[in-house]
């Protein structure tokens, strides 16, 4: 898959399952926060109406006393509990404080109006006891309609908590099936959240070491290492990355290839150029000088090349030059070292060949330039002139020794008139 691609897949599946989960957990407490608000508000409405029975109670009490004993510190306590506490008017701002529903406080007005019936029999009761008549106000107190309002204000406050309670029972066992339901969504959501993130590390980790595979592979090729396998069947980006690499290295190693070959032959003659020939030799004169073998050095010059340039042209000059590196090349072996050394100047070093060997050579050579042929000018023949030089390489000799002697007798032949061989022999002593 594309890393774009997959990038347009796992972030915005990350971000909405991160943003679900989120919310879910919104939900999810919100549900435990309803349910805890529901339990307290039971708990305060059940509290209530124990408030507005007590008081009831109190208020039932102290009057019952009153009027029994006439005692004024019953009345006066009564006052107090009825005007200074105010237990019903507090009731009521808190139950709408709390939100009661409009069915639950008509009950708790019910309440209040049957309250104030008793308050009001309870008034005509005090009047009677200040007048004396405490007969009058206990039937008042202990009359049917009392205990009737009584009994009502009872059956409606017991009504009112059950209803409180049907009602918070509901509202929990809804707030409860929200809390389950969003904690199992909760719970799936984060696990797909950190399976998503998991597959997001997984597959990243796999482009970063790919990355980094490509980054070492660099490293190498920037040390010179050509010889590396670059291979990947990945869709994406990196792959193509990859592959494109791998493309570029196989330019790069031709590229190299061919400027290897351009920097060690000669353009014109396509045979080694002087710098390659020089930079080989030390190795070859090495292995003949450990193993006592002798070498063989053979310096040609084409004769009359300038003449042949100023009477043919350069052009006709290039092809004798390529001619006569033709010539030599089919003649040696894949071993010796063949060069243009320069102009019309070439160099033969022979492997382990001696100087009967190395003139043997030099006359095949010279034989072969007797029967080239050249279409445009079918008339037209050259020689070369060489100098030889044969020995066994000694310790601390080099083939520039061997270049400087077989020169010195090209230049020899060339003064006796060209079209020959010299070879070059050691003076004694």
């Amino acid at each position: 898959m594309k890393i774009s691609k997959m990038l347009k897949i796992f972030i915005p599946l990350f971000v909405f399952f991160s943003v679900s989960t989120f919310i879910s957990i919104l939900i999810f407490t919100s549900a435990i926060d309803k349910s805890a608000t529901t339990i307290n508000l039971q708990a305060e409405y059940k509290q209530i109406g124990f408030d507005i029975l007590n008081s009831l109670d109190r208020l039932t009490r102290l009057a019952v006393s009153y009027s029994q004993s006439g005692q004024k510190s019953y009345y006066d306590e009564y006052l107090y509990e009825f005007y200074a506490v105010n237990t019903k008017g507090k009731t009521i701002t808190q139950l709408k404080e709390l939100g009661l529903a409009e069915d639950e406080l008509a009950m708790i007005y019910r309440v209040m109006g049957y309250s104030n019936e008793l308050a009001e029999i309870e008034v005509k009761a005090f009047k009677a006891v200040e007048n004396g008549n405490f007969e009058q106000a206990r039937r008042l107190l202990f009359g049917e309609k009392y205990n009737d309002r009584r009994h009502k204000i009872t059956t409606t406050i017991k009504d009112f908590q059950t209803s409180v309670n049907n009602q918070a029972e509901i509202e929990v066992n809804r707030s409860r099936e929200v809390f389950l339901r969003m904690f199992i969504i909760t719970i799936i959501l984060v696990s797909l959240t950190i399976m998503t993130a998991i597959a997001s590390f997984v597959i990243i980790a796999n482009k970063i070491k790919a990355i980094y595979r490509l980054t070492e592979i660099a490293k190498e090729v920037t040390n010179g290492d050509l010889n590396i396998s670059i291979m990947s069947d990945a869709k994406d980006e990196l792959g193509d990355l990859t592959r494109s690499f791998g493309v570029m290295l196989d330019t790069i190693k031709s590229i190299t290839t061919d400027l290897t070959y351009i920097a060690r032959t000669d353009t014109l003659t396509q045979v080694a150029n002087r710098h390659s020939f020089l930079s080989h030799a030390p190795s070859f004169f090495d292995f003949h000088t450990r193993a006592d073998n002798p070498v063989t050095l053979l310096f040609f010059d084409i004769d009359d090349f300038k003449n042949i340039n100023d009477n043919y042209g350069h052009s006709f000059g290039d092809d004798v030059l390529k001619n006569f590196a033709k010539v030599v090349s089919d003649l040696i072996r894949s071993f010796d070292l063949f060069c243009r050394y320069g102009g019309e100047e070439f160099i033969l070093l022979l492997a382990n060949t001696d100087q009967e060997r190395g003139v043997c050579v030099a006359e095949r050579i010279m034989k072969s330039l007797e029967e080239a042929v050249f279409p445009e000018r079918p008339d037209f023949k050259y020689t070369t002139s060489i100098g030889i030089y044969s020995a066994i390489p000694q310790r601390g000799e080099t083939v520039q020794d061997y270049i400087d002697k077989a020169d010195l007798v090209m230049y020899l032949a060339k003064k006796k008139g060209k079209n020959r061989i010299e070879i070059y022999k050691e003076k004694k002593d």
